[in-house]
């Protein structure tokens, strides 16, 4: 999903903890890929 390009949208903090969690995952899930 893409913002408008004003940048007029804004994250909830909910978002803002899935993507801080996302952040966390993303090199394992990276990791499980490669083998």
């Amino acid at each position: 999903m893409e913002g408008d390009e004003d940048g007029s949208y804004i994250l909830s903090s909910k978002d803002l903890c899935t993507i801080e969690r996302l952040k966390e995952i993303l090199p394992y899930v990276d990791a499980i890929k490669i083998e």
